[in-house]
């Protein structure tokens, strides 16, 4: 078996490639902390926002957790099956036109729960 050289870093090349690496997880791993934050200090001002009990608006942070634990693991195989540049593409123009087409959803209480389902899909 056959082991490879650790790579070295060369003069003027910028960090290894393993930093940068742990430099991506990180951030990536922190914007989703910080993203599930802001869902939990939304609560209330959604519940003042449309008028609604807590258990109907605790179905924003419940869609959220189940869509994004459905679309995790499946990232992988699409990422796969259309190549990871055609993937991120498509994420991110349902992630734009999530944005851009939440506004004009009717207000309800389902409203926040969908319009999160959508653009934890592109997440």
């Amino acid at each position: 078996m056959q082991v490879n050289p650790p790579a070295t870093r060369q003069a003027g090349r910028g960090l290894e490639y393993k930093w940068v690496v742990a430099m991506v997880v990180i951030v990536a791993v922190f914007m989703s902390i910080l993203d599930q934050t802001i869902v939990n200090i939304a609560i209330p001002r959604l519940q003042t926002a449309f008028g609604a009990d807590i258990h109907s608006v605790q179905w924003v942070l419940t869609a959220y957790i189940l869509t994004l634990g459905v679309i995790t693991p499946t990232s992988a195989f699409f990422s796969d099956r259309l190549g990871i540049k055609r993937f991120y593409i498509i994420s991110l123009i349902i992630f734009i036109l999530g944005g851009q087409e939440a506004p004009s959803f009717s207000y309800g209480e389902e409203w926040p729960s969908l319009v999160r389902m959508v653009l934890t899909i592109s997440f």
